[in-house]
This record gives C-alpha cells, sequence and structure tokens, in this order.
C-alpha cells in the first residue's frame, strides 16, 4: 500500500508524541564531599560533573554533631566553582568539579562541618559515615575514612570506582580510619578513568 506524504508525516507526529513523555533515565550515582561552613553556606566537590537533571543530597550534622542524612536540593540550586580549592583532590588526577549552594542553610554551627555527598535520583543512609544512591546504573555506595591529614572519599558501583580527598591541612585523629579495603579502592580509583 502506497502511503501519501500527509500520511508519513502523521505516522512520525504520532510516534514521536508516544514516545516524547517518557522521562530521561537518571545517570550514574556520583558521590562527593560537602562543606558546611559556621554560616550555613555550603560548598560540594565531585570526582566529575554531575549529571544536569539529578538532584543532590548531603549529610549535615545533627544537634550532636554527628553527620546527619540527608538535605535534598535540586540540581539547578547549584552553581559552579570556577577554581575549586587546592585541598580537594581527585585520586584519579585529574581536575574536581566544584559547586556552591546558592542559597545558605538556615543552621548555625560552632565550627564548620565536611561530609557525604552524592548526586542520585534516591539516596539513603548507610550508616553514619556511608550513603546509598540509586541511579540508572544501578546502586552505588559512598563511604568516608579518615587519613592522617583528611578525609576520603569512596564512591563504588558494579562499573566503576571514584575517590576524592580534602586535605584539612593539620593532623586528624578522627574515626573511621582507612583500613586495607580503603586503601585499595583509592588505589584503583586512580588508575580509571574520570
Amino acid at each position: 500500500m502506497k502511503r501519501s506524504g500527509h500520511t508519513r508525516t502523521a505516522a512520525a507526529m504520532v510516534a514521536m508524541a508516544v514516545f516524547a513523555w517518557v522521562p530521561a533515565a537518571s545517570a550514574q550515582a556520583v558521590s562527593g564531599i560537602v562543606d558546611v561552613e559556621a554560616d550555613g553556606a555550603v560548598r560540594l566537590y565531585f570526582p566529575e560533573p554531575l549529571p544536569e537533571h539529578q538532584p543532590v543530597y548531603f549529610q549535615t550534622p545533627s544537634r550532636s554533631g554527628k553527620p546527619h542524612c540527608c538535605v535534598r536540593v535540586e540540581r539547578d540550586a547549584l552553581e559552579d566553582i570556577a577554581e575549586p580549592p587546592a585541598e580537594v583532590m581527585n585520586a584519579a588526577d585529574v581536575p574536581i568539579a566544584a559547586y556552591r549552594l546558592k542559597t545558605p542553610l538556615k543552621l548555625k554551627l560552632e565550627h564548620g562541618f565536611s561530609g557525604l555527598a552524592m548526586s542520585a535520583r534516591k539516596v539513603s543512609a548507610n550508616g553514619a559515615f556511608a550513603l546509598k544512591g540509586a541511579g540508572s546504573q544501578g546502586v552505588s555506595r559512598t563511604r568516608l575514612c579518615f587519613g592522617t591529614e583528611g578525609m576520603n572519599v569512596i564512591g563504588k558501583s558494579a562499573k566503576k570506582v571514584s575517590s576524592i580527598y580534602q586535605s584539612f591541612g593539620y593532623g586528624v585523629d578522627e574515626a573511621p580510619k582507612c583500613n586495607k579495603k580503603d586503601l585499595k579502592d583509592m588505589n584503583e580509583a586512580s588508575k580509571q578513568p574520570q
């Protein structure tokens, strides 16, 4: 059966309308660091740029100062930081992605706070020092451990290991300390392309 040009155009328009409502899949989860200043200003650091339309979750301190999960913000609530601070580094020795929350949190702290952040479709706590996130490529897990002078954040999914480090510039005696498994994962992250 021969179709006219109008019939083919109409069929193509119907096909586009049928598929237009399907939401785009969320991207892979990305693990990172959150810094909350005493005045509520928030900065976030990740080993790679964040997906445009995926929310970001981050820990804040509870009243007792322990990590609490999680504040959720939309990606458009963040603005890029052009020059990330030198004290935050990617294990793969490539530039990190840094962001600032446009509106500070209504939170007053005696001291600043550093903790975990994750961009994913959905995030939940997996203990005080770990997060679990769901993305289009399955579940990712993020954990932190302290070295001698800073904090390491390790992200792990079925396909990828990432790591980012923040130097505090002074000796740290915090738990959990990095163990052999953490060191192995950080070494693997340093060999993977970001």
